[in-house]
């Protein structure tokens, strides 16, 4: 039996005794729920520049008009996360000043990471106006924080400013020409106000999702089945990035367990590639919520799971992703330290830049490796000599047949077709 179909057959039907039930007058049942609530919201594309808009529609609304010069600062993780991300409703801008503008423009505070969800193309305009003829700033800050934003608007004499530390919606400054009008302490790298995460492990998660009033959590999690899986199809339907999820589906869409993959890989390559739809994050990642849901969501298709066992499935798939991976493995003391330590630090990042024959030669290894074509060892230096002909499929099919023979040449011409146009694509 497949893991996942234990997973669902070891969650029990509820009208069945359950020995380890967790009563509803549990610390921890209660907490479950509201950690669940807490980290199951909607953000809308990648989560960085939506909290950077947010910032900065907050500040805009304090400052009461747009501003005629702007400040940011951000920490190292911020500026590496959203350097190269699309801003959703930007009409494809990138990066930090373009998700700031966006939230000056066409921002709207009261929905958080919902931000800009309702800006329009006639927003669109404005925000890049603003974008080419406002004086925007970027700055590195290095507080100790790893998630750390302070945005500062100026108009003239005045300014306001907004801090945001430690996770995507926690204001923890707004000052108004030197007026304070809401602080909060930071310390370090803890989440003010939020559910102890300590609570969480693996036995009382497993007590509370088989004994759990589905009812408690339906709400939120109805939300995350209907926008994650939503996103999925699209990123299907469209093209977004490097398009992996029809890459796998056109290797072996039979498979569940390659439906599973590719749904999530689509949802991930939609939001991080400028798709407008929102999702339901997890632990503050989009692509994590995705990760933890749709894939689950696709075997419960397949198994033709009860809906009230998919509910519990997705619980448990969403705590144990919440309940971070060193606290299973180390255990509570040694992985705070060891994640105080990680979170504390700067590391290197040593990129490296792959030429487009080794991109081509990657690219096609995978998918001779999941193929039952003999992979004939020379089809990279192939496509190379006939890289002008990958845009057209006669032309290729011709050059593959005569290079390989007929029989031969239409099975690598077969497998190869969906694929060309990413082909096509891959540059040095």
């Amino acid at each position: 039996m497949r893991f996942q179909e234990k997973l669902f057959c070891g969650i029990i039907d509820r009208r069945k005794e359950y020995k380890r039930e967790m009563e509803k007058t549990n610390r921890k049942y209660q907490a479950y729920i509201q950690i669940l609530k807490e980290e199951l919201h909607p953000a809308m594309g990648c989560t960085e520049p939506i909290a950077l808009a947010y910032a900065a529609a907050v500040a805009r609304r304090e400052l009461g008009c747009l501003p005629d010069r702007v400040v940011i600062g951000a920490s190292g993780s911020i500026i590496k996360n959203v350097k190269s991300v699309i801003v959703p409703n930007t009409n494809h801008l990138k990066g930090i000043p373009a998700a700031v503008s966006a939230g000056i423009v066409a921002g709207d505070p009261d929905k958080e990471l919902e931000v800009i969800a309702e800006a329009t193309e006639e927003d669109s305009a404005k925000i890049k106006d603003f974008l080419e003829n406002t004086p925007i700033t970027v700055e590195h800050l290095d507080q100790g924080i790893t998630f750390d934003i302070v945005l500062t608007l100026y108009h003239g004499d005045e300014y306001a400013k907004v801090r945001i530390a430690n996770y995507h919606t926690n204001i923890v400054l707004i000052e108004h020409n030197g007026e304070v009008v809401k602080e909060s302490e930071v310390k370090g790298e803890e989440e003010e106000g939020l559910t102890d995460r300590s609570l969480l492990n693996m036995k009382d998660i497993w007590d509370f999702i088989n004994t759990v009033d589905v009812e408690e959590i339906k709400e939120v999690l109805d939300r995350q089945m209907e926008y994650n899986y939503t996103i999925a199809k699209e990123g299907i339907r469209g093209d977004y990035g490097a398009n992996i999820g029809k890459v796998l589906l056109d290797m072996d869409d039979d498979n569940v367990k390659t439906r599973a993959k590719a749904m999530a890989a689509a949802g991930s390559d939609a939001r991080m590639n400028g798709c407008e739809l929102p999702v339901v994050i997890n632990s503050g990642s989009g692509n994590q919520g995705i990760t933890v849901s749709v894939p689950v969501m696709v075997y419960a298709e397949e198994l033709n799971v009860e809906k009230e066992k998919l509910y519990r499935a997705l619980a448990l798939s969403n705590l144990t992703a919440i309940h971070e991976t060193l606290m299973r493995v180390y255990g509570q003391p040694h992985a705070s330290q060891i994640y105080k330590v990680i979170k504390s630090k700067t590391y290197p990042l040593n990129v490296k830049t792959y030429k487009r024959q080794d991109k081509m030669k990657r690219f096609s290894d995978i998918i001779f490796e999941n193929a039952e074509v003999e992979n004939p060892g020379d089809f990279v230096e192939f496509l190379d000599r006939n890289k002008d002909k990958t845009k057209n499929l006669n032309s290729m099919r011709a050059a593959v047949i005569k290079e390989y023979g007929n029989e031969r040449g239409m099975k690598y011409y077969t497998l190869f077709k969906p694929h060309f146009k990413v082909i096509s694509a891959f540059k040095d």
